[in-house]
């Protein structure tokens, strides 16, 4: 096995496995109490990550088409969640942002979920859960790292 199927073997299955473990069906939950559906969670949770963003990349940070992301967007603005507006230096692009609504219910939603994974996480023992750490800090220093030259 060479360097390059290790790393995609993480990417293609075992962070995907490890995410979908620790989520695992509470994450409808949380949208659902929240009286929106999942897609739309994650909709707002990226939008409270990053700010104001085209609608295309929000579809491509949500993981679904765009067309599919029109819709969700739209029911998120008639809900009063985002606002969605053409860019000023390019008109062809919708941006979109979170509402003081739509900030005060994703927070929500991320408190909750971050509550949920910590008592998850807490389940696994001490050792375990350093390893996850490191981990972490170094795929985020591998992705700060390589920003622009992975595409």
């Amino acid at each position: 096995m060479t360097d390059g199927d290790d790393v995609l073997c993480c990417f293609l299955d075992v962070i995907p496995r490890m995410f979908h473990t620790l989520m695992q069906g509470f994450e409808s939950q949380v949208a659902q109490s929240a009286g929106i559906k999942k897609t739309q969670m994650k909709a707002l949770l990226t939008l409270a990550r990053t700010g104001e963003i085209p609608l295309s990349q929000l579809s491509w940070y949500v993981g679904i088409e765009r067309g599919s992301m029109t819709a969700v967007a739209r029911k998120l603005e008639a809900g009063g969640l985002i606002t969605a507006g053409q860019d000023a230096a390019d008109k062809r692009k919708v941006l979109v942002r979170l509402t003081p609504e739509g900030e005060i219910l994703s927070r929500a939603c991320a408190d909750e979920i971050r509550s949920t994974l910590a008592a998850r996480t807490r389940l696994l023992p001490e050792e375990d859960r350093f390893r996850i750490r490191e981990a972490c800090a170094l795929f985020r220093e591998v992705m700060e790292n390589s920003e622009g030259r992975l595409s």
